[in-house]
């Protein structure tokens, strides 16, 4: 285990700790990596992040909702840095043709919604085929709709993924962080751009 966490000397030195394969262990793993061979400004997003995660996963130590709280760390992460180059963004639920939904990160705002982001850790075959759902049952047919994950897809998972933005041609897009931070920060806030 990695100093930063609040068991130093290692998963299975301490048995209140989290035994080896927590969600710590394995943000901190990934990012450790990523910081190898990176370029500073990557390095300065991952530091950014692992100051948010820690801090959320220590807060929440002995809570069992401690995977919630660090996932919204990642949320709060990316709304702040929205928020640093201009974006008005919230939290909310918003209206759709089903009925309302919790949306992650709303920009400008629940009003006038210009852009949704969902914000996940990781994704699966649910979260990816959630975005056909939610672009055809918007009331606003010019939303734009991005998915910013922490970990990279599997491949059938980017291929659905790729589906969805050809058919939904500046509409839709998705940021994977893992191995590719500022890139996919900078692509983020170019799909934005218009909204922000």
């Amino acid at each position: 285990m990695n100093i930063l966490c609040l068991y130093p000397k290692g998963c299975y030195d301490n048995d209140n700790c989290p035994k080896s394969g927590c969600g710590l262990e394995s943000i901190l793993s990934m990012t450790e990596k990523d910081l190898e061979n990176c370029s500073l400004e990557d390095k300065r997003l991952i530091n950014q992040f692992r100051e948010k995660y820690l801090s959320a996963w220590n807060s929440n130590i002995n809570s069992r909702a401690r995977g919630a709280a660090t996932g919204r760390a990642l949320e709060d992460w990316i709304r702040e840095l929205l928020r640093n180059v201009g974006a008005k963004c919230e939290k909310g639920r918003l209206e759709f043709q089903f009925g309302k939904f919790n949306v992650d990160i709303i920009i400008p705002n629940k009003l006038n919604p210009s852009a949704l982001l969902e914000v996940k850790v990781t994704t699966d075959r649910q979260h990816a085929l959630m975005f056909s759902g939610l672009i055809n049952q918007t009331l606003n047919k010019t939303i734009k709709f991005g998915l910013v994950t922490l970990y990279r897809p599997s491949d059938d998972i980017i291929n659905i993924l790729e589906q969805w933005k050809k058919d939904n041609a500046g509409r839709f897009d998705y940021f994977i962080l893992e191995e590719r931070w500022n890139k996919s920060y900078n692509r983020l806030q170019g799909f934005l751009e218009e909204d922000i």
